[in-house]
């Protein structure tokens, strides 16, 4: 038989300014077009909110195709909900084999749905697995651990050195495992972008450090900014800078205490599309960093492409302050081009203001 897995793409950006009722049309509505386009020859099952499997006993990689091909077309559309329009986005992953190995297919199919872009599908291949039992297991529990809020947020100050002010906190994810323990960010992070799960990850930080921003307001306690770490497949999200700007007015929070990071090596791998994405996130009156720079390979024109507010001194040039007479001439030079550019820059427990 074959397995094929199709998922909501954008179903955690259509709960959050539409409403969970909303979200359960688009999910009634899903099925429905699932279940006319399939016909009998399939079975369908959901498995979570937004995912659905289908069994089939189409086995050749052209007939496959096809009905993914069908499948895709007929649940990308767009639904009318209320007094939204709602565009519906969709993915799909394959994977065939012995009934008997049912729960191996799914799990297959699962994978090489979450390695599959917006509209389009992928097959299964043993090369997907990260081919180990420990990473499934990992990959469970963290899209348990994501959808169960199990993760926690941790807020690292920005001081002032010279006044010993807090002038921002960066908000820095952390994972105590029941079953795996501590998980390193590293780990976690780069295993969220691999398995598809990285666009819940940052959005449930995003809200996580603005809900946190709007109590400590609440009580008195001002922390005048709180910054985010975004990865490079977020900007392929085309609801982001909505989806920001809706958990800010929840909170009745200014745009300007949001700082997105991203890191200077992923900026030199921007599209004009990525670009565009985060000159809207600065449009609303988000703020914008280069993450660990110095470590990549972003040139001054990336500088002046980039739309960044801050420049993040990496820790690696920080540590032997000193020390190192290289890496002093290398941050007094940063500080020197972030003045020039009239940006702020930011080092390792540091936050200096030129």
């Amino acid at each position: 038989v074959a397995v094929i897995s199709l998922g909501i793409c954008n179903l955690e950006l259509i709960t959050e300014p539409c409403g969970s009722q909303a979200a359960d049309t688009v999910i009634l509505e899903t099925a429905k077009r699932l279940k006319t386009t399939a016909g009998r020859a399939s079975h369908i099952s959901r498995a979570e909110s937004g995912e659905f499997f289908l069994v089939t006993k189409l086995m050749d990689m052209d007939s496959l195709r096809m009905l993914c091909e069908v499948l895709l077309g007929s649940t990308t559309q767009v639904l009318e909900v209320n007094e939204y329009s709602i565009e519906i986005e969709t993915c799909a992953g394959i994977a065939f084999g012995q009934a008997e190995n049912f729960k191996a297919l799914c799990d297959q199919a699962h994978i090489a749905k979450n390695r599959a872009h917006i509209g389009t599908y992928g097959f299964f291949d043993e090369g997907m697995n990260g081919v180990s039992k420990e990473r499934l297991l990992l990959s469970y529990s963290l899209k348990k651990a994501i959808n169960d809020s199990q993760l926690k947020l941790f807020y690292q100050p920005q001081v002032c050195p010279k006044t010993m002010r807090v002038m921002g906190v960066e908000a820095l994810a952390r994972w105590n495992s029941p079953e795996h323990g501590n998980v390193s960010p590293e780990k976690f992070i780069q295993l969220a972008e691999k398995i598809g799960e990285i666009d819940k990850l940052t959005l449930w930080a995003i809200k996580t450090a603005c809900e946190q921003m709007s109590h400590w307001r609440s009580i008195g306690v001002y922390v005048p900014k709180v910054s985010v770490n975004l990865s490079q497949l977020n900007l392929n999200l085309d609801g982001l800078p909505l989806y920001v700007e809706r958990i800010l007015n929840a909170f009745h929070l200014p745009a300007s205490c949001l700082v997105l990071e991203i890191t200077e090596t992923a900026t030199s791998e921007l599209t004009d599309d990525k670009l565009n994405m985060l000159r809207a996130l600065r449009d609303i009156g988000v703020g914008l960093s280069m993450d660990d720079f110095g470590t990549g390979y972003a040139s001054l024109t990336y500088l002046k492409r980039f739309p960044i507010d801050v420049l993040k001194i990496d820790r690696s040039f920080v540590q032997d302050i000193g020390i190192d007479s290289d890496d002093e001439a290398i941050i007094e030079s940063t500080l020197t081009l972030a003045h020039s550019l009239g940006k702020e820059c930011v080092a390792e427990l540091s936050l200096i203001h030129i």
